[in-house]
C-alpha cells in the first residue's frame, strides 16, 4: 500500500529507504526529535495519546478493531442436524406440494373419467384422494409404489412431481454429507462477557481501551518477535488463559490457518490504522499521502490490496465450518415449484378441454339415439353412422345418466 501511495505522491524507489525495527522502537523514534525515520508504514493505530505525543497520521487506510479468540476443544453436536440441508420454507413447500399433487391428480382423474367420480371400494381401478395424497407424500422418501393414474394429464403431473423429488433428493444428499462431516467447534466462551472472572489476555497497548469498556484482562502481552507470539498462543492452547483479545486481522488469520483456534463473533472494538509521521514532518508531506490514500480508496484499489494481502483466503478451517449458509433456501429452488404449478394448471386445462370434447361427442350420440327412438326404429341394434362406422345405440335413460 505504501509503495502505491508513494508512486502517486511522485516518489521513486530510490527516493526512500525502508528500515526494519521493533514496534516499540518504531513508536519511540516517531516522537524522538532526533529520530531517524520520517514515517512509519506499519499501519499504526490512531490513538489520542499518540497524537498528543506528537505523532502525525495520514488518512486511515485500514479499519479494524480487537477480536476475541479462544481455543476450540471439541465438536458441537446437534440432534436436529438432519434438517439443516433445507431451509424450513423448503420443507414446508415440499409437503404442501405432496398434498397439492395428490388432490390435483384426483381431480384431473374425475374430470377426464366421469366414472371415477363414483368411487367403488372393491374395484382396483378406482383410486381415492387419500390414497393419491399418501402416494405423493411417500414418494419423497420412496416409501410407496408409484402413483396410479390413467389419464394423460394426470401422468404429466406425476412425471413433473417425480422430477422435482429427484432433484431435491440429490440436493439434500450432497448438502447433508457436507454438513455432517463438518467440524463445528464446541466453545464455552460465546462473548467477552463470559471471560469475566476468568484468566484471559490482551495486548498491552489496548489496556486503556479495555478498562474504558469495563473489561479487565488478567494477562497483558507485548510480543516483539514470532517466538513470543507463539508462546502467547501456546498459553491459550494449554488453558493458561481462556481467551485472547487481539487485533482482528491477527485473529482472522490465525483462526483461518490454525483450526484449533476459533474467533468468537465479530470485532468487539473498532479502530483505524494509518501511516504515522515523525513529529517534525511537514504538513504538505502528510497531506500528500492522505490524498494518495483517499484516491486508492475511491478507486477500490485499497480494498483490493486488503483482500489480497490481509484478508485470509479460504482454508480447510473455513471449509469445515458448516453453518446455515449451506442451507438450500426456497429462492434457490423456487423455479421447481413454478414448473410444478404450471404443470398442474396446464393439466387441469387439458382435462377440462378433454371432458368438454367427450361430452359434446356423447351428446351427439344421444341425440341420434333419441331421433331413432322417435322414428320407431329398433334401438337395440347396431346402427350405421353417416361415416360408415357402427355404433351401439344405448337406451336414452343410460345416456342421460352419463350426461
Amino acid at each position: 500500500m505504501f509503495r502505491r501511495a508513494a508512486s502517486i505522491v511522485g516518489w521513486k524507489p530510490d527516493n526512500y529507504r525502508l528500515v526494519c525495527m521493533t514496534y516499540a522502537t518504531m513508536l519511540r523514534d516517531l516522537t524522538d526529535p532526533s529520530g531517524i525515520c520520517d514515517m512509519a508504514t506499519a499501519s499504526i493505530t490512531i490513538l489520542l495519546r499518540r497524537i498528543e505525543a506528537g505523532i502525525q497520521f495520514a488518512y486511515p487506510d485500514y479499519h479494524t478493531g480487537q477480536g476475541l479468540m479462544v481455543y476450540a476443544r471439541g465438536r458441537r453436536t446437534n440432534k436436529w442436524l438432519f434438517l439443516r440441508p433445507f431451509n424450513w420454507v423448503v420443507w414446508l413447500f415440499l409437503f404442501l406440494s405432496a398434498l397439492a399433487v395428490g388432490v390435483s391428480t384426483w381431480v384431473v382423474e374425475i374430470v377426464t373419467k366421469p366414472k371415477a367420480a363414483r368411487r367403488v371400494e372393491d374395484k382396483d381401478d378406482d383410486v381415492g384422494v387419500v390414497e393419491l395424497v399418501w402416494s405423493a407424500g411417500a414418494q419423497i422418501v420412496n416409501a410407496a409404489d408409484p402413483m396410479r393414474a390413467f389419464s394423460l394429464p394426470s401422468r404429466i403431473i406425476i412425471f413433473v412431481w417425480a422430477f422435482l423429488i429427484l432433484l431435491l433428493v440429490a440436493m439434500y444428499t450432497g448438502n447433508a454429507a457436507a454438513i455432517l462431516t463438518a467440524s463445528q467447534v464446541d466453545v464455552s466462551i460465546q462473548s467477552i462477557s463470559d471471560l469475566q472472572g476468568r484468566s484471559w489476555g490482551a495486548y498491552n497497548n489496548t489496556v486503556d481501551s479495555m478498562h474504558r469498556n469495563g473489561w479487565n484482562p488478567t494477562v497483558l502481552f507485548a510480543p516483539q518477535n514470532p517466538a513470543e507470539t507463539e508462546d502467547m498462543l501456546q498459553q491459550l492452547a494449554t488453558g493458561a488463559i481462556e481467551g485472547l483479545v487481539w487485533d482482528c486481522g491477527f485473529v482472522d488469520y490465525t483462526s483461518a490457518t490454525r483450526c484449533e483456534f476459533y474467533k468468537v463473533g465479530d470485532c468487539i472494538t473498532e479502530d483505524n490504522r494509518a501511516l504515522a509521521f515523525w513529529q517534525n514532518a511537514t504538513a504538505p508531506l502528510v497531506d500528500a499521502f492522505s490524498t494518495a490514500i483517499l484516491a486508492l480508496e475511491e478507486n477500490s484499489e485499497l480494498a483490493h490490496l486488503h483482500k489480497n494481502f490481509i484478508q485470509p483466503t479460504s482454508t480447510i478451517c473455513a471449509n469445515e465450518a458448516a453453518g446455515t449458509e449451506q442451507q438450500v433456501t426456497f429462492n434457490q429452488v423456487s423455479g421447481l415449484w413454478i414448473v410444478l404449478g404450471a404443470t398442474i394448471a396446464i393439466s387441469m386445462g387439458l382435462a377440462f378441454i378433454g371432458r368438454h370434447a367427450k361430452l359434446k361427442h356423447l351428446h351427439k350420440i344421444v341425440k341420434k339415439t333419441i331421433s331413432l327412438r322417435a322414428s320407431g326404429e329398433d334401438v337395440d341394434k347396431e346402427t350405421p353412422m353417416p361415416d360408415g362406422k357402427q355404433v351401439k345405440v344405448i337406451d336414452t335413460r343410460v345416456a342421460a345418466h352419463i350426461l
